[in-house]
């Protein structure tokens, strides 16, 4: 940029680049999750204008759901190849190129591609190299704090429901859809400008021929393999599809449930917003209490699910929207752990010369329980005509997540047991081999004397 001068010893702006860089991926975050977690509005908008089922209303944001986490291998290799801010340039333009395009469309299967799959890519292209650069310009001690700072910011966008509610009412989500793609563009482009790491020169050559190494062993297809075998990390990600498939649901039908049961839209977008407050509370805590807990974080994520099965259970038997609202809220606090807790869970699980496999094999199985939401649990909407089952079965998934995550626990104990033995017998073998070797040593010295 043409106000860093890279050669000089500091100016106001290179000395606290590294708040910009949050700045700048805070409001990324907070434009892009306002249009994708808001789905729930978009959702009945769909229904009307094209008039559809509700699987095929809720196939567009499934898609969006899965593509903003399946594509992570891909795009970790892309921001590595081609740098942090081309990467975040592509990911803005397929954004903005998405949500353009979806207000010509006149079929809702064109939303799969332009909505779907191009502002799912786009997303998960400045989500994740977002997040690296953070990784990158932050110190280890402030690293973590500045990564759950940006991701509050997805949070947040929770809160845009009653502005993305009022763009759809006054000037039609066609409309909307235009001025937020214009919206988009100004901060996207913006926040791409400084997704750059400035450090001096003479640094970056030393570590040039180490970089470009790294790159080359990022890709290996044995790391994989060898991630798939573990049993532990293969519980994880079962725990992961199913609580993608629960989570998704809440994001993308629970509209057309509340509308289902009379509840207006405005009254929808104050729950979403309510929601979003308790999901931003939830992050905030796990921020804070997670690390000091004297429980592991699989057992935290275990928990969690727990937690949430609790108010979803009860859903179908609630007839009031007071009582809808509550339950809402109160789902929106566990249910966020869930997904701050994923990427540690994913690391911890894995070795250390795995995590960045371990963390895109995570959200790609993510995304797998994304797409299959729709055909689970809106398909038995349109052929029971309640939601009742959906929530049932969403509650069993809850059930299921958290036994996957505790024989998760167990298979890591046991590796780390294993791992304890091995390193024991090498360790006991080394020290019998050195006093042999001098022993050796000490009758050669011997002989010699003699001699």
């Amino acid at each position: 940029m043409a106000f860093v001068n890279e050669n000089s010893n500091g100016g106001f702006f290179k000395k606290h680049w590294s708040i910009l860089v949050l700045i700048a991926v805070f409001c990324n975050f907070l434009c892009l999750s306002g249009v994708l977690f808001n789905y729930n509005l978009l959702y009945i908008e769909i229904m009307h204008s094209f008039n559809s089922t509700s699987t095929q209303a809720g196939i567009p944001g499934a898609i969006s759901f899965t593509f903003f986490s399946f594509t992570s291998p891909i795009v970790t290799v892309l921001y590595q190849i081609l740098g942090h801010r081309i990467t975040v340039v592509l990911g803005v333009s397929l954004c903005c190129a998405g949500l353009l395009s979806s207000s010509f469309v006149q079929h809702v299967a064109v939303l799969c591609i332009t909505y779907g799959f191009m502002f799912g890519v786009g997303f998960n292209a400045c989500n994740l190299t977002c997040t690296d650069m953070i990784l990158r310009v932050f110190d280890k001690r402030n690293a973590t704090r500045a990564t759950c700072t940006a991701l509050c910011a997805i949070s947040v966008g929770f809160l845009m429901s009653p502005g993305i509610e009022w763009l759809y009412e006054t000037y039609s989500w066609r409309v909307a859809f235009r001025i937020l793609s214009v919206i988009l563009a100004c901060v996207g482009y913006s926040s791409a400008l400084v997704m750059v790491d400035v450090t001096p020169k003479k640094k970056k050559s030393r570590e040039k021929e180490t970089e470009q190494s790294s790159r080359q062993q990022t890709v290996s297809i044995a790391k994989y393999c060898f991630l798939l075998r573990r049993r532990g990390y293969s519980f994880g990600l079962l725990a992961f599809i199913l609580t993608a498939i629960t989570i998704t649901f809440t994001f993308i039908s629970m509209g057309n449930f509340l509308l289902e049961n009379g509840m207006e839209i405005s009254s929808i977008s104050f729950i979403i917003f309510m929601m979003g407050v308790g999901d931003l509370v939830g992050r905030i805590v796990a921020a804070i209490f997670s690390d000091r807990l004297p429980i592991s974080r699989i057992y935290q994520h275990a928990l969690s699910s727990l937690l949430t099965a609790l108010p979803t259970v009860c859903l179908p038997f609630i007839g009031s929207h007071t009582g809808q609202t509550v339950v809402f809220i109160v789902m929106s606090l566990p249910r966020s752990l869930l997904i701050v807790l994923m990427p540690s869970i994913a690391m911890e699980l894995a070795t250390d010369n795995t995590t960045s496999e371990s963390m895109a094999v995570s959200y790609l199985a993510f995304g797998i329980g994304a797409f299959t939401t729709p055909y689970l649990t809106d398909l038995i909407y349109e052929i029971t005509g309640s939601y009742d089952i959906p929530w049932f079965i969403c509650t069993g998934l809850y059930v299921l997540a958290a036994g996957f995550m505790l024989l998760a626990d167990r298979a890591r104990k046991q590796n780390l047991m294993t791992d304890a033995r091995q390193y024991n017998l090498v360790h006991k073998d080394t020290i019998e081999y050195k006093d042999t070797q001098i022993k050796t040593n000490q009758i050669d010295n011997r002989t010699l004397t003699a001699i």
